[in-house]
């Protein structure tokens, strides 16, 4: 039986575990203290924006299995809903009841605390999310991309051309 509930900081350190597996085969290699350090700030930013999935284990208590945190942002045309990370288990991924529950608690709890309009994301380009995200109606924007560069690099350009 899964339960979504909001996320507490007692629970942080099995989450950034859950995270860790689930991002592993994407080729992510956090180290437990990465991750823990990741989820510690998304939870410090926005708490109430922080929602955990939990199975019912045998033995009577609850397991983390999925979570979705997020930030909202303000915006010209209202509030954003920003820096979203959804996360399910890999043994727990592609059941019914776990993703779609907890977009549902963080989208709802954004939109009547915060009045967000927008949701604004990243995703893998070429990965199985965007059908998914497309079928709920988010979109790639068509006059935005994300874009991404080493500072190491970006300083070492810089610098050529202040040398000009």
């Amino acid at each position: 039986m899964i339960k979504i509930v909001p996320m507490k900081k007692s629970m942080l350190a099995e989450l950034a575990e859950c995270f860790r597996a689930a991002y592993a085969p994407l080729g992510e290699d956090w180290t437990p203290e990465k991750a823990l350090a990741f989820f510690e700030y998304k939870f410090r930013r926005q708490p109430d924006l922080c929602f955990a999935a939990l199975d019912k284990s045998t033995g009577g208590g609850y397991k983390c299995v999925a979570g979705f945190m997020a930030e909202v942002k303000p915006w010209w045309d209202g509030n954003r809903l920003i820096e979203g990370e959804l996360f399910i288990h890999p043994e727990y991924q592609g059941h019914i009841g776990i993703g779609i529950p907890l977009v549902l608690a963080l989208l709802k709890t954004a939109r009547e605390k915060y009045n967000c309009v927008v949701v604004e994301s990243i995703t893998f380009k070429d990965g199985y999310q965007l059908p998914m995200y497309h079928k709920i109606g988010i979109d790639p924007d068509p006059e935005l991309c994300f874009i991404t560069g080493n500072i190491e690099t970006i300083l070492k350009r810089l610098e050529k051309y202040n040398r000009k």
